[in-house]
């Protein structure tokens, strides 16, 4: 990347403010032009460089740092519920530190009371559903997941994505800042009615672009993160029951779709 000097022997307005727009760091008319004069804008084109570079270099290492943490944060979630894609339940040996890196833990504390959202994505009547190879369908996977988390960055501060089988990802979100209680006159907290928006939006986000449709099981707050395993039933249970009731995308869990779940009609 470089930053013209503009010389000149022409000393007009519309030159210099052009020269300016297309990022020149300096204009010079060559017949006022001194060896001082020249130095001096060397010197700021350089100084500006070097800012310019400086900015872009605090850029890229964000960029790298964010990217970093959110591999770290996806490790800690894989080690801390799954195994070789097979999901297992760790009974004590959750509350076992050990296994966690010093960064894994300080990323654990940004998650507090989290739940977990298992998200199935179902192509329906998608025109391309008997076409497609299952090359397409994983780089629309792929774009499907990318607007999944464009969208909750809209909503929420700290989550994490994991992708997991049949065309599921599963979400674990902190619940730190949000009213979780439920609202004496609507009987729905303020963090479900979010949870609601967010799951109503991307799914019309999705039916518009690859006719894709979304539904969501959602767990109860858990403890703390290390209890997010025990509540993985508890999200797969909601999910089942939407299958009995899609009048929502988006089922919570509670003692009573607990019961509905696992009633045949």
């Amino acid at each position: 990347c470089a930053l013209p000097i503009l010389l000149t022997n022409l000393e007009e307005f519309v030159l210099v403010k052009d020269a300016l727009t297309l990022g020149a760091s300096e204009y010079l008319v060559k017949i006022s032009l001194t060896e001082d004069s020249l130095t001096q804008a060397l010197e700021m084109a350089k100084q500006d460089y070097d800012n310019l570079y400086a900015s872009n270099s605090n850029q890229v290492m964000k960029q790298v740092i964010q990217a970093s943490k959110e591999e770290i944060t996806k490790d800690f979630f894989k080690k801390l519920y799954l195994k070789d894609k097979v999901y297992f339940k760790y009974k004590d040996s959750f509350n076992n530190l050990a296994m966690f890196t010093d960064q894994e833990l300080k990323i654990a504390e940004n998650y507090v009371e989290p739940v977990l959202l298992i998200l199935n994505i179902s192509y329906g009547n998608a025109e391309y559903k008997n076409n497609a190879k299952q090359v397409d369908f994983n780089q629309i996977m792929n774009f499907a997941s990318n607007i999944i988390n464009e969208m909750l960055l809209r909503y929420f501060k700290n989550y994490c994505i994991l992708t997991a089988e049949n065309q599921k990802l599963h979400i674990i979100i902190s619940t730190d800042g949000m009213d979780c209680k439920n609202s004496a006159q609507e009987g729905v907290s303020e963090f479900n009615k979010t949870l609601t928006t967010f799951s109503q939006k991307l799914n019309i986000s999705l039916k518009d672009y690859f006719e894709i449709e979304v539904s969501i099981g959602v767990s109860e707050k858990a403890k703390n993160v290390y209890e997010i395993p025990l509540h993985l039933q508890q999200a797969v249970t909601a999910l089942n029951y939407y299958y009995q009731d899609n009048s929502s995308p988006i089922i919570f869990y509670s003692d009573r779709i607990n019961i509905l779940a696992h009633t045949k009609n």
